[in-house]
Order: structure tokens, then C-alpha cells, then sequence
């Protein structure tokens, strides 16, 4: 159980100094014997549910013979939220002048009532923001400036006076399972491997994980920042820790989990045959399945339809995959064309959410100033308690939350568009040499990104797309025609169909 930070004293048996309890675990006598017995009670209490009730039985009998509030305890209540409402960069004049009291009434309220002085006070709180920063931004000087420290230095003062380590140290020796979990969340949102897959990807990087734990933790909102009662009416209510993905992001991936369940178990991944699950049949549309004559000791892709009757050897289709992929190597002389076509396309793919960013981020700043007011309002009390609380929630829940996950939904990084562009240059320079060398579980994510929607198998024909092929990949497919015709002195029709496009069947003939 938690409290808020000037809240515990009204708790605290009479003449115990709040301050002594700094840094400490403290034993259940010490908290008096009504406290005792009540704790008592909850080691025989079996049911969670039960012993919270308890508490709260406690707790709200002690309240209701606790004197009223006095003048101290209600400026207490205004300054605590004016400070954790600005994450401790609180102008300590400017909330003295607003209160009405001097500097030294101030700390000697706070000393106490919270156990350290405001400014101390603040620094905590301060320092507490930093985990959030760290979490997503790497360089030191931007954490420290976002957090109002003044400079790098001061930072890390504060870091080493708290942690008694450099932030650097910390995050290189903190929260690797963390880490790997939301690259887990983001594979798994943004690729098409399944759980098997991702369980032994993380136990590489030494994260040991079932796939029954895996499947839970993709379904639990604690790691979208949000809590889950376990009482029959399942309120959610949002959480004090930072979660590892965005709630957008959160449900979209359970909506991709939900479609993607089809009630059966997936055959155990086997390296020898990664185009499993990515080729489908020209006939039926159903993915390939491999197995192993084991005699023979080799490998064959078949369709698992009734009197479908495809079957291909391993060997066989992974060369007319290779020659498929000879279709995107990009000649060394189209790299720059490229590099200028693929930054021309993104601009285009991202101006128009731009322009809606840009208009949300106003947004949000109106929504953000109306809540600081209104915090203003409260800390001065001009506003109730009961009044500030129930219109903070709902204009969190009404106005704030939906502008901020609609803004995260549209945020881009345009900044790493030219390191991205170089990135699928050189990977498509070299593409087949990639492909043949890596391990699975890069297989199925370089064929997932040229062919998102897969490819098919026709005897007749060999592999051919279906539906679109990733743009970029597109992209260096035309242009690498266009130079094979200009160099053999072929011309270039419009009547020209690709050698991508595939016999009537899963995708209609194209013109």
C-alpha cells in the first residue's frame, strides 16, 4: 500500500518524527498497537481481495476520529500536488508567495509531515523523471535538459548522490529483461513470427521465457502502463510505472494476436525450409508445409490440401527464390538514383502526417495549459479537493489521452530517414548474399519485408508475388529493367508486363 508523500503522518502513532523513518524498514510495533492487530489479522487473511478490505476498514475508521484538518496540513495539500504536477522543477518562491507563508514554515511543515525539506523534496521527484528519459533517449545532455537540470554535470551529481553510480553505468548494468521484452512486444507487432519463434529469440539474448508466460505477458496491460482490478467489475485504471509499449500499441497488437488464433498449435520452425509459411499454392492459396524424407535425408515444401498435389523439393524452390531475388540486386551505378527516389517517397508518405502532427501537438499544448490552471487554481484553493480531482480525471480521460495516443500513432522519426535509406541500399546491393547466409529467424524477416503479403508457387510459371512487393524493393526492381533493357539495347513498352506477375489464379492478370 502506498501513500501520498505528506499523507503517512496522519497515520503515524503520536510522537513518532516522520523524518526517523527515512531509509528504513520499520518493524509493525513501531506503528502502534492498533496497527498491530490489524496486521495481525491479515497473516490469517487468505483472500487478497479480503485483507484490502481490511485495511481500507482500518484506515477509514482511523480517518473519521482523526482532527480536522489544520491550516499546515492544508497548505501541505496544495504544495505536494503543485510540485509533482510540475515533476519537481517548482518555483519554491513563487509557491511560498502563492501559499501565503514564509520559507522556513514551509520546510519545517515538510521536515514534519514528509520527512525532508521541499528542496529535497523536489530533487526526488525530479530525479524520479529521469528513469522514463533513459528508458527512450540515450544521450545524457538531452535527459538533463528535459528533467530542468541546468547542465550534463548537475545531472549527474544528482544521478550519483541517489543511485551512488554515473547514469551511463546505470542503464548499461539496469533493465536488460526490460529492453529485450519491449523488442519482443515490437516484433511481435511488427512481424509475423509467432510466440516459438520469439521465446527463442529472447532465451539468446538471456531471457528465459515460456510460451505460455510469453502469451500472457503480450496480454497483460501492466506493460501498456496500465493496472487491471481483479474485482468482478475489472475497472483499469492508468499506472504510476512507465510501460514498455504504448496503449495503442497494446491493443493493436491483440487485435493482430486475436486474428491470427486459429485454434492449433505451429509446427516446430526448422531452418532447412524458412520459405514455410511464406509460399503459397497458385491453386487453393494455402501456405506451404515441409517435411523431410528422411531416407533420402532432403527437405520438401508441399501444400497440405486434399488432391492439391503440389510438392517441390527444398533445393529446387530456394534456387527460384535466389533467382527472384536476383531481381532486386541493385547495380552499383542505380545506388544513387535510388538513395534519391526512396527520399523523394518517404517526404510524400509522411507529409500529410505531418501536417496532422502538427496539429495535434497545438492540441495537446491547449490541453496541457488548461490543466496547468487549473492545478494553479487548486494549489492557491480556489478549487476543492473533490473538484480538482474530478475534472483532472476527466479531462485526462476526455481530451488529453486520446490527443496523446492519436499524436504517438503518427509520430515518425523523419531524422533517421537517410541512415534508413542507406540501410535497404546496401541490404538490397547485396540481397541474395544475405539471404543465403542467414539464420532463420532473419529468413522470415527479410522475406516478410520484400514480400509482406508472400509470394506463390505455380509448376508451370515458378514463384511469383502476390499483391504489392515492399516500394523500395519495387522500386529497385524497375529500375534494375529499365537498365538491363538500356544497356541490350531493348526498348521499353508499355505493353511490357513482370516477370513478377503470375498466371491467372490467387491474383488476377494485370495489364
Amino acid at each position: 500500500m502506498r501513500f501520498f508523500p505528506h499523507t503517512f503522518a496522519c497515520f503515524a502513532p503520536h510522537g513518532l518524527a516522520i523524518q526517523e523513518l527515512n531509509d528504513q524498514t520499520v518493524e509493525v510495533a513501531a506503528l502502534g498497537s492498533a496497527f498491530q492487530a490489524v496486521a495481525a489479522q491479515l497473516v490469517d487473511c487468505c483472500d487478497p481481495m479480503a485483507a484490502i478490505a481490511r485495511l481500507q476498514r482500518y484506515f477509514l475508521a482511523h480517518l473519521r476520529h482523526h482532527p480536522p484538518a489544520t491550516l499546515g496540513q492544508q497548505y501541505l495539500s496544495a504544495a505536494v500536488p503543485y510540485i509533482l504536477a510540475r515533476q519537481g522543477r517548482a518555483d519554491l518562491d513563487s509557491l511560498v508567495r502563492k501559499l501565503g507563508v514564509s520559507h522556513r514554515y514551509l520546510e519545517q511543515l515538510f521536515a514534519c509531515r514528509v520527512g525532508v525539506s521541499p528542496k529535497y523534496f523536489c530533487r526526488i521527484i525530479r530525479f524520479q523523471q529521469t528513469f522514463r528519459w533513459l528508458a527512450r533517449e540515450p544521450r545524457l545532455t538531452a535527459v538533463a535538459l528535459a528533467c530542468g537540470y541546468y547542465d550534463q554535470a548537475h545531472f549527474i551529481r544528482d544521478f550519483r548522490h541517489f543511485t551512488g553510480s554515473t547514469p551511463s553505468a546505470f542503464v548499461r548494468n539496469a533493465g536488460p529483461i526490460s529492453k529485450q521484452l519491449r523488442k519482443a512486444f515490437l516484433l511481435k507487432l511488427h512481424s509475423q513470427l509467432n510466440n516459438t519463434q520469439l521465446v527463442a529469440w529472447l532465451r539468446k539474448r538471456g531471457v528465459g521465457l515460456s510460451e505460455k508466460l510469453l502469451t500472457q505477458t503480450f496480454r497483460n496491460s501492466f506493460y501498456c502502463g496500465l493496472i487491471s482490478s481483479s474485482l468482478p467489475d475489472g475497472e483499469v485504471v492508468q499506472g504510476r510505472h512507465q510501460g514498455l509499449i504504448s496503449e495503442a500499441q497494446f491493443l493493436q497488437l491483440n487485435q493482430l494476436r486475436q486474428q491470427q488464433e486459429h485454434g492449433h498449435a505451429h509446427a516446430k520452425e526448422v531452418p532447412t525450409v524458412p520459405l514455410k509459411h511464406h509460399v503459397r499454392c497458385h491453386r487453393c492459396g494455402k501456405f506451404l508445409t515441409g517435411y523431410e524424407v528422411k531416407k533420402k535425408g532432403l527437405w520438401y515444401y508441399k501444400c497440405n490440401t486434399m488432391g492439391c498435389k503440389l510438392n517441390i523439393g527444398a533445393r529446387q524452390l530456394h534456387r527460384a527464390y535466389h533467382d527472384l531475388l536476383q531481381t532486386y540486386t541493385l547495380p552499383t551505378h542505380l545506388v544513387a538514383p535510388l538513395k534519391s527516389i526512396t527520399a523523394s517517397l518517404f517526404h510524400q508518405l509522411n507529409q500529410e502526417g505531418a501536417q496532422k502532427r502538427k496539429a495535434l501537438h497545438a492540441e495537446l499544448k491547449k490541453v496541457q495549459q488548461k490543466l496547468e490552471k487549473m492545478e494553479e487554481r487548486y494549489a492557491i484553493g480556489e478549487l476543492d479537493p473533490n473538484v480538482y480531482e474530478k475534472f483532472r480525471r476527466k479531462i485526462t480521460a476526455e481530451e488529453l489521452l486520446p490527443v496523446q495516443l492519436e499524436y504517438q500513432r503518427l509520430a515518425t522519426d523523419v531524422s533517421n530517414l537517410e541512415a534508413y535509406t542507406n540501410f535497404a541500399v546496401e541490404t538490397a546491393a547485396d540481397l541474395h548474399s544475405v539471404w543465403t547466409k542467414a539464420d532463420l529467424l532473419t529468413h522470415q524477416q527479410l522475406q516478410q519485408m520484400i514480400h509482406p503479403n508472400g509470394i506463390a508457387f505455380a509448376p508451370e510459371s515458378g514463384l511469383y508475388r502476390i499483391g504489392r512487393a515492399n516500394v523500395i524493393f519495387d522500386t529497385i526492381a524497375s529500375l534494375t529493367a529499365r537498365s538491363t533493357k538500356q544497356k541490350t539495347g531493348l526498348t521499353t513498352s508499355k505493353d511490357d508486363k513482370s516477370g513478377l506477375v503470375g498466371p491467372t489464379g490467387i491474383e488476377p492478370v494485370t495489364c
